[in-house]
């Protein structure tokens, strides 16, 4: 946010302290300025990791992009945290290696049949919203 400040030169005050003041201002508002893009680019870089993993349906009005974040996300969210989960836990890390690869397979491909069916759920939700 830019701040406008307006102040008076007075006898008492000199010239070198009004000008560090007029810096100072424009250096937070630099800093507001940087913080704000941080923002929007963790937004746009958010946008553009859902619209890749959702991809069929691309929103194309405001209630389209409302339903990605507010289905999308926390649908991103929950494959993640399923996934490692069931892929990180102690059962596969105690067993052999031979073990893990006839008993991970068949998990994996349960996991991304889940994941199928929430990512055909957002698809069609955002999709008959927006998309």
């Amino acid at each position: 946010m830019l701040l406008k400040i307006n102040f008076r030169y007075t006898a008492g005050t000199s010239k070198v302290a009004a000008v560090y003041f007029t810096v100072k201002v424009l250096i937070m508002n630099f800093k507001n300025i940087v913080n704000m893009f941080g923002v929007l680019a963790f937004i746009g870089f958010i946008a553009i990791f859902l619209v890749m993993d959702f991809y069929p349906e691309i929103p194309r009005t405001g209630f389209g992009w409302l339903a990605l974040f507010l289905l999308g996300l926390p649908a991103w969210l929950f494959l993640d945290w399923l996934g490692a989960l069931v892929l990180g836990s102690d059962f596969f890390k105690k067993r052999s290696s031979s073990f893990r690869i006839v008993v991970g397979v068949p998990t994996v491909i349960l996991l991304s049949g889940i994941a199928f069916v929430v990512v055909v759920f957002v698809n069609n939700f955002v999709g008959h919203v927006g998309g």
